[in-house]
């Protein structure tokens, strides 16, 4: 381990190393999948406040109704960050959650 180490330092014998993955795919089906998470989401808040969310446009949402119209396990604010965020860098639409506790 110590020799091929050091052959690899100053220049000896390599080894092929196998061609890396494209970064891009990845990304594009990480998207892809994101997109999904938060599709049913998103189409209720469409229907809710309207049929196209369009850049700058600030909703303001009680917790209490957010549930109801995203339902989640965990019935909190924090929650819904991820849509928070998915909302903001796709769409250019802030989300603001309320609760008597905390405000996102």
């Amino acid at each position: 381990m110590l020799v091929e180490l050091l052959n690899r330092f100053f220049g000896g014998c390599r080894e092929e190393t196998p061609p890396r993955p494209n970064v891009a795919v990845g990304v594009k089906e990480r998207d892809s999948k994101r997109n999904e998470k938060y599709c049913s989401d998103i189409e209720a808040l469409k229907q809710r406040y309207g049929a196209e969310f369009k850049s700058g446009v600030c909703i303001e949402i009680p917790l209490k109704e957010i549930i109801n119209l995203c339902p989640r396990e965990r019935r909190r604010a924090d929650a819904y960050i991820g849509l928070v965020g998915y909302l903001k860098s796709e769409y250019g639409v802030i989300l603001k959650i309320t609760s008597n506790k905390t405000k996102i």
